[in-house]
């Protein structure tokens, strides 16, 4: 159960960052499409970067 946890608040880290950067990045310079595909191109690394 340690590990199930450990492995939920690092994916959940990442799933807040990834939101917040791309809320931000929506907002101020690109848009809505622009933000989602940073969305999931930071999820990605993000991804390949914890594994």
């Amino acid at each position: 159960t340690y590990k199930a946890f450990l492995s939920l608040a690092k994916y959940g880290s990442l799933v807040c960052a990834a939101i917040l950067l791309a809320m931000a990045f929506g907002f101020f310079a690109g848009g809505f499409f622009s933000a989602t595909i940073l969305f999931i191109v930071i999820m990605a690394a993000g991804y390949f970067i914890l594994r």
